[in-house]
């Protein structure tokens, strides 16, 4: 007896088995799709250029290299400005709870220029950034640069050559308030494949004197680096400042040939 219920019990377990697999089971029309990989927008910051130094006004720039895939919701350059009486209320990495600099023009994969207004009267030094606020305001900055109002502002121009005579560009666009000794560019090259190169040039590797004495002229002006090599492979120049205390000033700006 015992055995005919177990087989009966054995029977209506499996018809019970049977009957739920022979359920249809629904599936979604419209599943969810993927989230997308999150893109971060690039951003870096361009040397600031002087508009009108003695109204305090001053270019700032941003240049951004990607976009991203996230809606940009602001962008423009944080700076925090050190004074010379030997405060500490300031940052040299300065952040949108700063002092900023909003850019009004949608972003887009060239430099964009804002004149703002920047009392640096008794200033030793500005700390700024380029920025931009994306997405769910997650925020991303650009390299941090310094401004002395004490130091010349002279910068590498657009052009750099790789055949002879390898002329580049500079242009000076402001004095400064140190005494200089000489300016010129500063520059590393490649002549063949195995050759060592700095992205950084500096006057260890290989200089041109522009201008001997004072700076007493504003604007461009050019200058061809005496390499000896008729072709090279390869090109970093940038400009560079001597005062007459032997401090060193580079240029933001970094020229670039291959």
């Amino acid at each position: 007896m015992k055995s005919v219920t177990f087989k009966f019990s054995m029977l209506l377990v499996a018809i019970f088995l049977f009957n739920f697999s022979c359920q249809d089971h629904v599936v979604p029309e419209n599943p969810d799709p993927q989230t997308p990989e999150e893109i971060m927008p690039v951003i870096h910051t361009p040397g600031l250029t002087i508009e009108n130094s003695s109204a305090n006004l001053y270019r700032l720039k941003v240049n951004f290299t990607n976009l991203g895939n996230q809606p940009i919701i602001e962008h423009g350059v944080v700076y925090s400005v050190e004074p010379d009486n030997g405060s500490q209320n300031f940052t040299n990495t300065p952040t949108i709870s700063n002092s900023k600099s909003v850019f009004p023009e949608v972003p887009s994969l060239k430099e964009r220029i804002k004149i703002t207004e920047i009392d640096l009267t008794t200033a030793k030094q500005l700390y700024y950034r380029a920025y931009a606020i994306y997405g769910n305001n997650k925020v991303v900055y650009g390299e941090v640069l310094v401004y002395d109002p004490k130091l010349a502002i002279v910068e590498a121009g657009l052009n750099l050559s790789l055949n002879k005579p390898y002329q580049t560009a500079y242009e000076i666009q402001d004095f400064g308030k140190s005494p200089v000794k000489e300016f010129g560019m500063v520059y590393s090259y490649r002549p063949q494949a195995n050759a060592n190169i700095n992205a950084f040039p500096t006057t260890a590797d290989n200089k041109v004197i522009a201008l001997s004495g004072p700076l007493t002229l504003k604007g461009l002006g050019t200058v061809n680096l005496p390499i000896s090599e008729n072709t090279v492979l390869e090109i970093y120049a940038r400009t560079y400042v001597e005062y007459t205390n032997g401090k060193i000033q580079y240029g933001n700006n970094i020229l670039h040939a291959k």
